[in-house]
């Protein structure tokens, strides 16, 4: 699943886990889990 979700996130959404890249709404919100807030929140959930 980790590759599914970085393969995502490096293809486009990759700016959502950077925040302030351009995701910052998204990614400003949930920086302090792991910079990730798609990868690093569902790995986490899945693990």
């Amino acid at each position: 699943m980790e590759s599914t979700q970085k393969k995502e996130l490096k293809d486009g959404e990759h700016v959502a886990f950077v925040g302030p890249s351009g995701g910052g709404e998204t990614a400003g919100n949930l920086p302090p889990y792991d910079g990730n807030p798609d990868a690093g929140h569902g790995m986490e959930l899945v693990e």
